[in-house]
């Protein structure tokens, strides 16, 4: 057991914003944008869908030790507030992953994570698969609404 626990502590890195860049720059089909700042952006279309994301990754906190997964739809739905907001409702009521929320009418979905100091690569990589499939996941959910199918809100 002893050599197992070694043998991870010497594949994991400190969380830093350059390894998330690394991590999403091995990933297939994944081609990430750095700002001035050393922020993280995707621009993300799954193959099923017209709908396009794009997506902030970013790490925040005290410690800079929470990952942040943020996906706005391009162009909005063209959805009323109160349509885009019950697909919201909906989609939350029935899921995990991503979280979706409205703000004058366009759709976003986020995931926050904190993070241990260290990590390792291979479970960022594992991570990022699923956050971006939750994007798929989402894409193809929407493209089957037309926002009349989702209860009404409630508060």
């Amino acid at each position: 057991m002893e050599r197992m626990s070694a043998m991870n502590l010497k594949s994991k890195r400190p969380l830093t914003r350059r390894l998330v860049l690394e991590v999403l720059s091995e990933l297939p089909g994944i081609r990430p944008l750095v700002s001035r700042e050393g922020h993280v952006g995707v621009l993300f279309k799954d193959a099923e869908s017209d709908l396009l994301f794009t997506v902030a990754v970013t790490l925040d906190g005290f410690f800079d030790n929470v990952l942040v997964f943020m996906a706005s739809l391009e162009p909005p739905l063209g959805l009323s507030q109160e349509a885009a907001l019950r697909l919201a409702n909906r989609w939350n009521a029935e899921r995990r992953w991503p979280r979706v929320w409205v703000r004058e009418g366009k759709v976003w979905a986020d995931f926050h994570l904190p993070l241990p100091p260290e990590v390792e690569p291979e479970i960022l990589q594992l991570l990022f698969m699923h956050l971006f499939h939750g994007l798929a996941e989402l894409s193809s959910w929407l493209t089957q609404r037309n926002g009349t199918d989702a209860p009404a809100a409630v508060a």
